[in-house]
């Protein structure tokens, strides 16, 4: 009798899990393509793969083996910037973010400015866990200055500077092929990374008056702030224009690149020099507080220039 009620109380058991009487016990939140994931972390949102390739859950992200590369895009939901970051253990073959390949076990972190995400591809046949996953406010302040927004973390960034007025902090090397010349008070750090002008086969003497500076501030009433504060980004080969020839290796933020602005002296158009081949200064307020400017030339202030026009404007430089 007893027998046959534990055997009619299994078969009862069963077929309420199979009508879906009882929810599954302890079954993870996957992402599916397309699809918003669990909240692992707060402001964070993980999207894609097919359904089953992550498992996520509170703090954690797991990626199954997979017979074909699967990607995951994590997202600052946010508008400000943060910082994320997780410990990571490749337990079959390796992943890549931003196209470097990553195996073994380790951390990561990337600062992403408001609304950023960042791609992780998990290599076919692979597998890794990532934990503890946060996101954080991305806390880049010091020599008194809070830098909030990131400039780098898109492409299009690495050739151009910013326009607009902020607080900006370089995630990536930039390559510009002309002057920047701030109009709005902008705060950079270059955060170990480097400022190079690349003008090509634009030379010092064939346009007179253009800028081949690497950096220009005409404007009145205008504040410009450069800092660094992270040597770990690598090192940057640049022309040791003091030797004369070949490069000298720098570690930290860089400005190079800059052959001067082109200055008539007398009537002739033919007589001129040339200033400012790292930065020239005509009106506002500069302060440079860290970073090497090197690689520059120019007959005159191949690093800075500074020359107050005519009338009653105010030139300002810290250095």
């Amino acid at each position: 009798m007893i027998h046959s009620l534990k055997k009619i109380l299994s078969l009862t058991l069963v077929a309420a899990f199979l009508l879906g009487l009882f929810p599954a016990l302890d079954t993870p939140a996957r992402a599916a393509v397309g699809g918003s994931g669990t909240a692992v972390a707060t402001g964070l949102n993980v999207t894609g793969g097919a359904d089953g390739d992550w498992i996520l859950s509170a703090g954690s992200i797991t990626g199954a083996t997979v017979a074909s590369a699967s990607a995951l895009t994590m997202k600052n939901n946010t508008s400000g910037a943060k910082k994320l970051s997780f410990t990571y253990a490749v337990k079959k073959g390796s992943f890549t973010v931003d196209s470097t390949a990553y195996t073994g076990s380790g951390s990561l972190t990337k600062e992403l400015a408001g609304n950023a995400s960042v791609t992780l591809t998990l290599a076919a046949n692979s597998s890794v866990a990532l934990a503890p996953v946060t996101l954080s406010n991305a806390a880049h302040v010091h020599d008194g200055f809070s830098f909030e927004t990131a400039w780098g973390n898109n492409p299009e960034q690495w050739t151009m500077l910013p326009s607009t007025a902020g607080h900006y902090y370089l995630t990536h090397d930039v390559t510009i092929t002309k002057t920047w010349a701030p109009a709005k008070n902008i705060d950079i750090c270059l955060n170990g990374h480097m400022i190079k002008l690349n003008p090509g086969s634009f030379g010092q003497y064939n346009d007179q008056g253009n800028t081949r500076s690497v950096i220009k501030l005409d404007a009145s009433g205008v504040t410009l702030n450069i800092c660094d504060c992270d040597s770990s980004h690598g090192s940057h080969s640049v022309t040791n224009c003091y030797a004369g020839s070949g490069t000298v290796t720098i570690s930290g933020g860089v400005i190079t690149g800059g052959i001067g602005y082109r200055r008539t002296n007398k009537d002739s158009a033919a007589d001129y020099d040339t200033v400012g081949g790292g930065v020239y200064i005509l009106r506002g307020t500069f302060g440079f507080y860290g970073g090497t400017i090197i690689g520059n030339t120019s007959q005159y202030g191949a690093g800075i220039y500074a020359q107050q026009p005519a009338g009653s404007q105010t030139i300002r430089v810290t250095l």
